[in-house]
């Protein structure tokens, strides 16, 4: 997808999906920045729902493609990962655990993220 920034491509892509009234949700280091800003990204995650129709990918301007990918438009074997979406800066984004869980599987700085969710936002007691 061409796009100026991660940020304003996510932005877009969420704008977009709420206007279709597509369920979604960011995650990955879309979401880390949302809740924390801790890095800026590449990749913008999100959940779907469902796999969008042939009108709404053609609206997003969504290419397929592995070389320069930019976008991973997932549909979770499990509609679970929605539970505890929320807002965050007026986007759709995952609850913090299933963002610190879904960068585990994530490239960049996902890893150095997670640790930082789980620092800033999952503070409950390590030994409970």
């Amino acid at each position: 997808m061409a796009e100026r920034s991660s940020n304003e491509m996510q932005r877009n892509l969420s704008n977009i999906l709420m206007k279709n009234h597509v369920l979604h949700a960011a995650t990955g280091l879309g979401a880390a920045w949302l809740y924390t800003k801790f890095s800026g990204f590449r990749i913008v995650t999100l959940y779907l729902e469902s796999f969008p129709t042939a009108d709404l990918i053609k609206e997003i301007g969504f290419r397929e493609g592995a070389r320069g990918a930019n976008a991973w438009m997932v549909i979770p074997k499990d509609k679970g990962v929605f539970q505890g979406s929320r807002l965050v800066e007026g986007l759709h984004c995952v609850h913090p655990v299933q963002a610190y869980l879904d960068l585990s599987g994530h490239p960049e700085r996902a890893k150095e993220a997670a640790e930082y969710i789980r620092h800033e936002l999952l503070t409950w007691d390590k030994n409970a």
